[in-house]
């Protein structure tokens, strides 16, 4: 969904972002012990999308809430059925990176100080070999 809607028009920017954020992934993992990345990055991916449609509806098992809320509501689920925060530490280190992404492309952008630049801008050789 997150790749049809907001990167549909743009691969590079799609490949970059899952990039970024499996790097600092891989970064932040031996720090808290993650040893599995892909919820994480799931995730982040979730935690990206949820910020970019806050308003939307979602179900999730037998309730209706808002996409903002939909990352913290999976790590409380992760919690509640793992009944270890182990799961939870997985899904809150994919919000965090998830974060970053969207304060670099989303929030910094709007800053005085960055003049409408992005904080991790998609590098030029894979704009002009994906987008092409």
């Amino acid at each position: 969904m997150l790749e049809e809607e907001q990167f549909s028009s743009n691969k590079a920017e799609y490949v970059w972002s899952l990039i970024v954020m499996s790097t600092l992934l891989l970064g932040i993992s031996p720090l808290i012990n993650l040893p599995f990345l892909s919820t994480a990055l799931s995730s982040a991916l979730v935690y990206v999308w949820a910020r970019s449609h806050p308003n939307a509806q979602i179900g999730l098992l037998v309730f209706i809430i808002r996409a903002s809320y939909l990352p913290w509501a999976i790590v409380m689920l992760s919690w509640a059925i793992t009944g270890r925060a182990s799961a939870a530490r997985t899904e809150l280190a994919g919000i965090a990176v998830g974060h970053v992404w969207h304060f670099s492309k989303s929030i910094w952008p709007k800053e005085l100080a960055a003049r409408g630049k992005p904080l991790l801008p998609t590098p030029r050789f894979l704009t002009e070999t994906l987008n092409s």
